[in-house]
């Protein structure tokens, strides 16, 4: 059986083209103008304003994907022009901004400047880049001029036999010889694409998920073994009913034991007495152990029960260990949310001229902080059990806590030493 693999037409409409390129010009333009005019309100804290500039980037390399793909562009090398175009024009508006020549009186000419734009142009330049062509993973369906929907985790299949056996039965549509008893560890985790419309253009892609130690923790890879493989919507249909009928076949039942003759049993060797006060004091250790274990996660129990107000087991309402938790993680992300507040302000700034100080940025600043914090809390309004919610702000196998006090930490570390060198 013939075996196809998908790839792009390489089409790319000239109107969409120059649509794509004008609006994430218009975008990265905007972002980069944004990031580089709150400098001067973040001149304490230097990694800041990289970092408002790395952000303005990545939304420009997101917005790039987004518009080619809109503009159904199924060139990699037109999308790749179009990115670069993209990447030089955010170079030039950051060179730009930065020496004072597009926004008068900002900006300002020394050696460090240049120093410092040629970093912030990398910051610029490599995530557009990186981003632009991502969206060319998916698959298009020609005759309706529209992009597949992606299901991943379609289907799981056993790892036997490995890449190559796996292939094979791709190629000769062989369903029953992929199905089997899965492993949580190493297995193969099947991606549809599926048109929307006529349904007729699939393609497959299969991947193995393995999970292991690496370097003392626990690390998941992926490696990928097939690569959209087009099939039609009868065998994707076959395919499913296949691996469906595998999830509900009954259970194996194993027959009893058959009586066994104590009679016929060979004699058991003799046991002296220091082995078997050694294996009762074994039991004994066990037996304790055991009784240790379920006091303690009882203890537990009524521990989180006296922290957290609760109404026979369910919980209304975000707890105090889970409000401080969002309030430490905001903390430690401050920083990235100064890219959507410069972007607020830019608005209210455009519609408001007055509000071009920087007050009414730390303003903008403050409610986009307030909004990250609250976000959260819409979803623990709900009732709970009592087992899903956190009581401690530290608890054991999580270290989200730790690692936002260090990187607070570093902040007022950097904070510091800026201070010092003035």
């Amino acid at each position: 059986m013939a075996t196809f693999f998908y790839a792009h037409s390489g089409k790319a409409p000239l109107t969409g083209l120059v649509l794509a390129t004008l609006g994430s010009a218009v975008v990265v333009g905007t972002c980069v103008t944004l990031a580089v005019s709150t400098e001067d309100f973040f001149h304490w804290l230097p990694p800041l304003s990289a970092l408002l500039v790395l952000a303005s980037g990545t939304l420009g390399g997101v917005s790039v994907s987004v518009f080619l793909k809109a503009a159904r562009v199924r060139s990699r090398a037109a999308a790749i022009v179009v990115a670069l175009l993209v990447a030089v024009l955010g170079v030039l508006v950051l060179a730009g901004v930065k020496l004072g020549l597009l926004i008068p009186g900002l900006g300002r000419r020394d050696a460090a400047l240049e120093v410092t734009t040629a970093l912030e142009a990398v910051f610029v330049a490599v995530p557009i880049l990186r981003l632009a062509t991502g969206y060319l993973d998916s698959v298009f369906c020609e005759p309706c001029q529209v992009w597949c929907e992606l299901f991943p985790g379609f289907a799981r299949l056993p790892r036997a036999g490995g890449a190559l056996v796996l292939r094979d039965r791709f190629d000769c549509r062989d369903w029953a010889g992929l199905v089997g008893q899965i492993d949580p560890w190493i297995h193969y985790r099947i991606d549809l694409h599926r048109c929307p419309r006529c349904e007729e253009t699939n393609a497959v892609s299969a991947r193995e998920d393995r999970i292991g130690p690496d370097l003392g923790r626990t690390a998941r890879s992926r490696t990928l073994w097939v690569d959209r493989l087009l099939l039609t919507k009868a065998e994707v249909t076959a395919f499913r009913e296949v691996v469906d009928a595998r999830l509900r076949e009954p259970a194996t039942i194993v027959a009893p034991p058959r009586e066994v003759d104590p009679d016929s049993l060979p004699e058991a060797l003799p046991v002296s007495p220091e082995e078997e006060a050694r294996y009762e004091k074994v039991q004994a250790l066990g037996k304790f152990a055991r009784e240790r274990a379920t006091e303690r996660k009882r203890e537990e129990r009524e521990a989180v029960k006296e922290l957290v107000p609760n109404d026979e087991g369910r919980v209304y309402g975000p707890t105090r260990a889970e409000l401080i938790v969002t309030a430490v993680r905001v903390g430690a992300f401050a920083p990235a949310f100064a890219c959507p507040a410069a972007i607020l302000w830019g608005l209210v700034a455009a519609i408001v001229p007055v509000a071009r100080g920087g007050n009414y940025f730390f303003s903008c600043y403050g409610t986009v902080l307030v909004v990250a914090f609250l976000l959260p809390q819409l979803q623990r309004l709900r009732p709970r059990p009592l087992t899903r919610v956190r009581a401690r702000v530290f608890e054991k196998e999580k270290r989200d806590v730790h690692f936002c006090l260090y990187v607070m930490g570093c902040y007022a570390l950097i904070a510091a030493l800026g201070a010092l060198m003035k």
